[in-house]
Formats: structure tokens, sequence, C-alpha cells
């Protein structure tokens, strides 16, 4: 039997799903006592045309941290936590 490839749209529809949205990154807080992780969603920075880590130095955490670290989202993506926030 000959398969027509009818279900090749539900299969993309299923990766799509199980992918992280466009321009989500994880911020961490880079403090050895802290490791606070947050979704967060740097779609608004990308049409600025600089590196992401430049924007690094605009994140900050609650505990005084000021060292966060962006990293692509991958697998359980953390939710948004308020400990880590911009800063301008």
């Amino acid at each position: 039997m000959a398969h027509d490839g009818s279900d090749w749209g539900l299969m993309e529809q299923a990766a799509k799903a199980a992918a992280p949205p466009a321009g989500v990154m994880v911020a961490r807080c880079a403090s050895a006592t802290c490791g606070a992780a947050s979704a967060l969603d740097v779609a608004e920075w990308l049409g600025d045309g600089l590196p992401l880590r430049a924007f690094e130095a605009r994140l900050r955490c609650a505990c005084g941290g000021r060292r966060v670290r962006l990293e692509p989202a991958a697998g359980d993506i953390p939710p948004v936590n308020p400990a880590i926030y911009r800063f301008r």
C-alpha cells in the first residue's frame, strides 16, 4: 500500500508545538547562591541588530546578582520569574 503523505501535516504541527516560541530565551542568574531562571521574550530585541549577549547587561536578578546569562530555550522552559527583570 502506497503512503500518500497525508499525515505529514500532523507531524509538522506536533513538532511546532514541542518547539519553544520564536524569540524565547532562558535567563539564568549567574550568582552561585541563587540560580533563578525565567523564560524571557527577546523578540523585540532581535530587531536591534545586536548580538543577544549585548543584552545580558540589561538583565538583573532580585537577589542582587548583576550577571544574568541568556541561553537558548530547549527542553522544559521555566515559567516567567519576576526575580529576573530588565534594567535600563
